[in-house]
Parts: C-alpha cells; sequence; structure tokens
C-alpha cells in the first residue's frame, strides 16, 4: 500500500508520568507508517522524560523546555511540522485504534478541504456533539475535540493558536479556517479517546466566555442563561459538599 501522504502527530505534555506511555504507545503502533511524531515537553521534573527516551527512535522531534501555556506549547508543534496534514494527541488521550490514521490518510480530500475531523469517546461512550457548522445556535460550542481533528499544516501554520485564548484557543483556529472557505470532513469515525477532567471540564465559566466571543455571541440570550445555568450548579455543588 502506498503511504506518500505524511501525518504530523504532535503530543504535548508537562509532567504526566502516569499517562503519557499509553498516548505514545497509541501514536507508535499506528498501521500507518509515514507518520512524523513530535513531542514537547514542558520541561517536566517528574519521569516523564524517561518515558520519552523509551521510545526516542521511533519520535521524529523530541523539545523539552518552559514554554507559556498548552497553546504554545502546540504552537510549538505547529512550527516544527513537516507532514501534510497535524493532529493534536496530548499526553493522557488516545487513538481508538491502531488503525485510525490509516483510515484517514486513505481518504483523497479536495483541496477545500481545512478540517476532517470524527467522533470522540469518553469514559461513558461516544462523546457526542454537535459540529460548530452544523449548529444553528447564536452560541455555537466547538462541538469536536482537537484528538479527533486533522488539519491541513499549511492552515495550521497560517492560523496559528491565538494564545489570548486560554481554553478555546483551538476552537478560535478552526472556526478561522471555516470563516475562510475552507470545508470540514467528517471521517464518520471513532478517532480517539479523551481523557477526563481537562482544562475546559475545570474552568466552565472562562471555557464558556471564550466561546462566546469567537461566536459573536457575548450580549446575547443563550450566552446570559448558559452562564446563569453554570453559576446556579457550582453553588448546587458547594452547598452539597458543604453537607458532606
Amino acid at each position: 500500500m502506498q503511504q506518500s501522504k505524511r501525518i504530523t502527530v504532535v503530543t504535548v505534555c508537562r509532567n504526566a508520568e502516569t499517562e503519557l506511555e499509553e498516548t505514545i504507545l497509541s501514536v507508535i503502533t499506528q498501521t500507518y507508517h509515514n507518520i512524523e511524531y513530535i513531542i514537547i515537553d514542558g520541561a517536566s521534573t517528574d519521569s516523564s522524560i524517561e518515558i520519552i527516551n523509551k521510545y526516542r527512535d521511533r519520535i521524529s522531534v523530541f523539545v523539552s523546555e518552559p514554554d507559556n501555556g498548552i497553546f504554545d506549547a502546540m504552537n510549538k508543534g505547529i512550527n516544527l511540522a513537516s507532514g501534510e496534514w497535524i493532529n493534536f494527541m496530548n499526553a493522557g488521550d488516545r487513538f481508538v485504534s491502531e488503525s485510525i490514521i490509516e483510515k484517514m490518510a486513505n481518504h483523497n480530500f479536495a483541496e477545500n478541504v481545512g478540517v476532517v475531523y470524527g467522533e470522540t469517546l469518553n469514559d461513558k461512550g461516544t462523546f457526542y456533539m454537535i459540529p460548530f457548522h452544523k449548529n444553528r445556535s447564536k452560541l455555537k460550542p466547538m462541538g469536536i475535540c482537537h484528538q479527533s481533528i486533522f488539519v491541513r499544516a499549511d492552515l495550521a501554520k497560517r492560523y496559528m493558536f491565538d494564545t489570548s485564548f486560554k481554553i478555546a484557543a483551538d476552537y478560535r483556529q478552526i472556526m478561522t479556517i471555516y470563516n475562510e472557505g475552507y470545508k470540514l470532513f467528517d471521517l464518520k469515525l471513532e478517532v480517539s479517546y479523551f481523557a477526563p477532567g481537562g482544562l475546559s471540564s475545570k474552568k466552565r465559566i472562562k471555557q464558556l466566555k471564550e466561546v462566546a466571543m469567537i461566536c459573536d455571541a457575548t450580549s446575547s440570550f443563550v450566552y446570559y442563561w448558559s452562564l446563569l445555568k453554570i453559576i446556579i450548579k457550582n453553588i448546587l455543588q458547594w452547598a452539597l459538599n458543604r453537607e458532606l
């Protein structure tokens, strides 16, 4: 089988010794062999670097240095990438099977397809959401997890992550590409497993504000209603924990 289409996978990590190896193995055991694997480590002080060095011969590029947050580190990965498409499979996440990249790479995408995506699994099963370009609401969550996205490398380099967005910079990038007239292609496959407890799960209000900014919906009724629901949920959780 001809495997000429080079795919770059980037893993960003910092002090992720308990979950990093599983992520690395999900990349290096892929049946597709034309993969450029880049690991950007944020100067870990645990055993992460030792784990990375175990598989150093299967890693194309490895950088370990301080960064200014996850999206700054992901931008470093973009700058180093030489593949045609880029996927971010960060520490704690993994591909659902060894054949995912092969299935993606076997497609011949039209030139106007800028983003390819699939479904994501979490600890409760398939993480179903409506992709933003199919959502009619004024306030549209991204609806796709970055672990299940492949972006054309030239577009990723042209529209780098805006690091002023601490949680939704990936959404900002994909929305920008879409607004520039590029299409999103649904693989109709479960692509990745998303580890629970990520940054956006812990900072729902900030996430909501950033999404509202991206959607130009900061003054919409649905934004304030969504904000109120988060606040009420937080209060109820606080009261429950206090009783316990």
